[in-house]
């Protein structure tokens, strides 16, 4: 607070337009919120103007418009009830209409429920609290505006760490915020009007290390202590749809890949790596393009000689102009990489996820064969993704130790279906085409080698 709320002595008015802060869970956000709405509602709008304070107009969100009113009716209102505070504001409790109306015009009220909704007039503080739920700008496009004509609005994004995928706004809140800080150690004149502060551990610490637990959390020590902190560990770690991960984003506030552990652990996975082991004399392919054809990866996979099947990432990369041949390529019979892996493997099976390469089915069964293209079906693919889950956790699923298969699976996320799960490809925190093309590899075997997951 003593540095967001800054005066530039050039102007008198506080410093920073924009303040991003970035903590740990059960860091005293909540009270640090209510503490800015009181001070700032309660006079400090620009008081030292000549006229006198303002009344200063204040929109506090959150997640969804019921987490915000949740917030602002469990956790505000009791302790502002019991404050000394009580008798400046009154409350309006209507749904919708929710709002803090203080004796000397100030009024702090709650965002709407959606996303995008903005607010009328004009507003002098706006915070957005919990901001990793955040998909995109449009809250924050809808309020800035309003505070356009005040002398010192200041709009808040406070939260803790999320994935990439699931938490693009704050993601790059936090990426342009850390350019700020370094771009400022090397020029200390400069200013931005942003103001970033991030309490959070290095990617590389040891998250069951108390020591890096009380270099990043502020709260530590003071609400919180080192057995609170073990038993959030102990029980997330229990928990296969939170893990490690799921710690380390909450608790030492960094940014993962995925919510939860993988599906097949990492020590596990990296137990079946065979980087030196020969090629099977037979190979099969798995080719997946992402949606959108934002990328696409082929993995070859055969029989090994321990009773195993041994997969390699034999291509991968942006976008699918690389895999497929140009006019031009195809007037001169060059088939592009499809053609000439093809010709490599001794024009193998080519397995695919018939509706995720629709669109490019055609120009495949040219390059590969019609009958050497193999169809997986919306149905077949739990099945296959099942069979891939087994041949894992028996060690039968050999990999070369490839960083692609390796970020893929931390990233991945699955999705429910009837009969099981599928890779999600949208959700996931990672390009996931690589071990998704592995997966339809090895599905090649999945009626000879005894089925599903059972």
């Amino acid at each position: 607070m003593d540095v967001a709320l800054e005066i530039d002595p050039a102007t008198g008015l506080l410093a920073y337009r924009e303040v991003r802060v970035t903590v740990p869970r059960q860091s005293g956000k909540t009270t640090s919120i209510l503490s800015l709405v009181l001070h700032r509602a309660l006079g400090s709008g620009a008081a030292w103007l000549p006229f006198g304070p303002l009344p200063q107009n204040i929109v506090y969100g959150a997640q969804t418009g019921k987490d915000a009113r949740k917030k602002w009716e469990d956790d505000w209102l009791p302790v502002l009830d019991r404050s000394r505070f009580s008798n400046f504001y009154h409350k309006r409790l209507a749904n919708g209409h929710e709002a803090l109306l203080f004796a000397n015009g100030s009024m702090q009220s709650l965002l709407a429920a959606t996303a995008d909704s903005g607010h009328g007039g004009t507003l002098d503080l706006g915070v957005d609290d919990e901001s990793f739920a955040r998909k995109d700008a449009r809250r924050e496009q809808a309020v800035l505006p309003a505070m356009n004509t005040r002398l010192q609005p200041q709009w808040w994004i406070i939260s803790t760490a999320g994935t990439p995928t699931q938490s693009p706004y704050l993601y790059n809140k936090v990426i342009s915020g850390r350019k700020l800080v370094e771009a400022q150690q090397h020029d200390l004149a400069r200013r931005s009007g942003i103001c970033y502060i991030e309490f959070s551990a290095p990617d590389d610490a040891d998250p069951y290390d108390p020591r890096v637990w009380w270099d990043c959390m502020p709260a530590l020590g003071y609400t919180v202590t080192e057995p609170t902190v073990q038993a959030a560990m102990d029980t997330m770690l229990a928990d296969p749809k939170l893990g490690l991960s799921e710690f380390r984003r909450a608790y030492l506030n960094q940014w993962v890949l995925a919510m939860g552990d993988p599906v097949v652990p990492i020590d596990h996975w990296r137990s079946l790596a065979r980087p030196e082991a020969a090629r099977p004399d037979w190979v099969v392919l798995g080719l997946s393009v992402s949606p959108e054809d934002a990328s696409a990866a082929v993995v070859a996979c055969g029989e090994a000689t321990e009773g195993a099947l041994q997969s390699a990432v034999v291509e991968y990369g942006e976008g699918i102009d690389w895999l497929l041949p140009s006019a031009e390529q195809v007037a001169i019979g060059d088939d592009g990489v499809l053609g000439r892996l093809v010709e490599k493997y001794n024009h193998p099976y080519v397995l695919v996820n018939e509706k995720s390469v629709a669109h490019l089915l055609p120009e495949i069964e040219r390059i590969v064969g019609f009958d050497r293209v193999i169809r997986r079906k919306g149905a077949d693919m739990p099945s296959a993704c099942a069979f891939w889950l087994r041949l894992a956790k028996q060690k039968r699923l050999l990999h070369r130790d490839e960083a692609e298969l390796l970020v893929a699976l931390a990233g991945a996320e699955r999705r429910k279906v009837l009969d099981g799960w599928v890779w999600d490809h949208s959700r996931s925190g990672a390009d996931i085409t690589p071990i998704d093309a592995q997966t339809l590899a090895a599905s090649f075997w999945l009626g000879s080698w005894g089925g599903e997951e059972g």
